[in-house]
């Protein structure tokens, strides 16, 4: 079976890559494209039907094959599997998504406590290089004024 996975951008592609297990063994092709239907020269066809993909709803679906489509739509949004499938991988997403974000921000302060280890031990070094440099100028001005005073 071949399988062509189409998508804009951004959450579309996000979704179909949530779709992997499905697709990753099938012979496949990917179809992106602007979806606003800017660039590029496009026939009015096409025009509609991206329309349809970026605001799919009855409203949008203006000629038959834009019906056609919009009748499975509607079948798979009744469907209680399909429901309950798509809430379980927005489930997932907002887990995952609080899971990374938890991450990054240990990640984060783990970063920011070693800076400061860092930074700490780099400004002891230079205080400790400024009091044996204090010492070193003590001890000459000692001897300085040990020459002038004999």
């Amino acid at each position: 079976m071949k399988v062509c996975l189409v998508g804009s951008s951004g959450g579309h592609l996000t979704h179909l890559y949530m779709l992997k297990p499905f697709w990753e063994n099938k012979d496949r092709f990917w179809v992106t494209f602007d979806t606003k239907g800017t660039k590029g020269t496009i026939s009015e066809g096409l025009r509609q039907f991206l329309n349809y993909m970026e605001n799919t709803d009855q409203n949008n679906a203006v000629n038959e094959d834009l019906k056609d489509i919009q009748k499975m739509v509607d079948v798979v949004k009744r469907d209680g599997e399909v429901s309950l499938q798509y809430m379980k991988s927005f489930e997932h997403d907002q887990l995952m998504y609080a899971q990374g974000e938890a991450a990054g921000r240990e990640d984060g302060l783990r970063a920011g406590r070693l800076a400061e280890i860092k930074n700490t031990e780099r400004e002891k070094k230079r205080a400790d290089m400024a009091q044996s440099r204090i010492k070193e100028l003590e001890a000459e001005l000692k001897k300085y004024r040990k020459k002038t005073t004999v």
